[in-house]
């Protein structure tokens, strides 16, 4: 874990096996970054699930993403008082349906679902389609944009769950201008550590950068930007 910022990116939507996935404890973005608490997730399972099958199967990209989440029972629930039976084969065909649809959640999920390997062998580890998907929910979702921005500034190798190491190439103009993103909206917290970030960058104390990464080959492609 990083010294200071905590970002653990959490795929806590997408179905592996009936098994919601709570991973990715980045090394370079140690704040934690979640589409959803799991109360939040337990919210978006009550209500009449014909109801929203039916505006899922009319193309509300929410109620897709929403689909998805009725057909898993990690958290412990059995679909609500309407007994919907898990289904991950289901629940991944919502999933890329809400995020083909534009919803950026779902494409936040699906692109760390693509990047890391999180699905193993029912959908292999493709970094380069992970990044695209994690681009397209960072141009409607400034959370993501954030998180993003700090892969890019900061990129590291790690091994997914299907065991291939993941690489990133650094981006430092990129991850500048996804991390602008946050700070122009200054609301939340990561809004006001993005701030913090430019300001380190823009006043060259490199050596701050420790709070966000221990790599000091990041803190040098940064320097030399």
């Amino acid at each position: 874990m990083k010294k200071a910022v905590k970002i653990s990116i959490i795929i806590g939507t997408v179905l592996v096996v009936g098994v919601l996935i709570f991973v990715l404890a980045s090394k370079n973005c140690n704040k934690e970054q979640s589409v959803m608490s799991e109360n939040d997730v337990t919210e978006q399972v009550s209500g009449d699930f014909n109801a929203l099958l039916q505006k899922a199967e009319n193309g509300d990209a929410e109620a897709q993403f929403k689909l998805c989440l009725w057909y898993n029972s990690s958290y412990g629930w059995d679909g609500s008082e309407d007994e919907v039976k898990a289904d991950p084969e289901q629940g991944l065909l919502w999933l890329k349906r809400s995020a083909e649809g534009g919803y950026a959640p779902a494409q936040r999920e699906l692109g760390y679902v693509y990047l890391y390997g999180l699905w193993g062998d029912s959908l292999p580890q493709d970094e380069a389609l992970g990044l695209q998907w994690l681009d397209k929910a960072a141009e409607n979702d400034v959370d993501c944009a954030y998180s993003l921005g700090l892969i890019y500034l900061f990129p590291h190798t790690r091994v997914g769950d299907s065991g291939k190491p993941v690489h990133i190439k650094q981006d430092v103009a990129k991850g500048i201008n996804l991390i602008m993103r946050a700070a122009a909206r200054n609301e939340t917290e990561e809004d006001h550590e993005a701030q913090r970030l430019l300001s380190i960058l823009n006043s060259r104390k490199y050596e701050e950068l420790d709070r966000f990464t221990d790599s000091q080959e990041d803190v040098e492609g940064v320097r030399q930007r």
